[in-house]
C-alpha cells in the first residue's frame, strides 16, 4: 500500500483553516501535479472591540430551580463547572 496520494488531472483540492480557504485545480497529472489557484476565500472577522460596544445582556431567572441553574450556567464564564456548583451548592 502506497503512502502517496494521487491527484487526478483537473481535480479540485481544498485547503482551509478558520481564516482562509483555497480551492486549487491540478493542471498537471497524477504523477506530476501542478496545483493552480482557482479561488480564495478570506474571512473578514474584525476584532471583538470593533464589532460592538454593548454590554452583554442580562437573563432573568424564573421561579423554577432548573431555570435558576440554567441562568447561572449561561451567564457565567465557567459554563458547566459553575452550573454544577450551583446545582450542588
Amino acid at each position: 500500500m502506497s503512502n502517496k496520494m494521487s491527484i487526478p488531472h483537473d481535480a479540485i483540492v481544498f485547503v482551509g483553516d478558520g481564516r482562509k480557504a483555497l480551492f486549487l485545480r491540478n493542471a498537471g497529472d497524477e504523477k506530476f501535479p501542478d496545483l493552480k489557484t482557482e479561488q480564495v476565500f478570506v474571512d473578514q472577522n474584525p476584532a471583538t472591540h470593533d464589532q460592538g460596544t454593548d454590554r452583554p445582556g442580562r437573563l432573568s431567572a424564573g421561579s423554577n430551580a432548573r431555570d435558576r441553574r440554567t441562568a447561572v450556567r449561561t451567564q457565567s464564564e465557567g459554563g458547566r463547572h459553575c452550573g454544577a456548583a450551583a446545582h450542588f451548592g
